[in-house]
């Protein structure tokens, strides 16, 4: 039997594959942290209070005994860290830097998440970047930017 796995999605719109599963006879499974999911699935793991769906993954794999390698530590830390916009929203808890705190000891690799996410920009899109930036304004009376 298919089994498919449908990841960070509350819905199968927003996956992009609610006509693909319409009669489809696979198992689907849910794995999501938003509120708003509709459990669309077989079997749903949807953690509301998580931060990330990386931090559902890493809460399912501590469970359930998986040992979790060091490149997997760096996969899961990296969802983390960009699904909390750098630990600055406030989906952030103390739970999601608990976990990123253990993925660092269990070996993610923070040089190599830190060159993939910050330092190893494109030419196109720093082009891009300066594109929205030589269009950024400021609305003096609100205190507020936009571009």
């Amino acid at each position: 039997m298919d089994t498919i796995t449908v990841v960070d999605c509350g819905d199968l719109r927003y996956a992009g594959v609610v006509d693909m599963l319409k009669d489809h006879p696979a198992t689907i499974i849910n794995i999501d942290h938003h509120a708003t999911n509709e459990k669309y699935g077989h079997m749903n793991m949807v953690a509301v209070g998580a931060a990330s769906t990386t931090e559902v993954v890493y809460d399912f794999f501590k469970m359930n005994s998986v040992r979790i390698s060091p490149s997997m530590a760096t996969a899961l830390l990296t969802g983390l860290i960009t699904d909390t916009d750098n630990f600055s929203n406030s989906a952030t808890s103390y739970t999601s830097l608990t976990a990123a705190s253990e993925l660092l000891r269990l070996g993610a690799n923070w040089t190599i998440i830190h060159h993939s996410l910050v330092q190893n920009k494109s030419i196109a899109i720093l082009k891009l970047w300066g594109l929205i930036l030589s269009r950024l304004n400021k609305k003096e009376n609100s205190d507020m930017a936009y571009t």
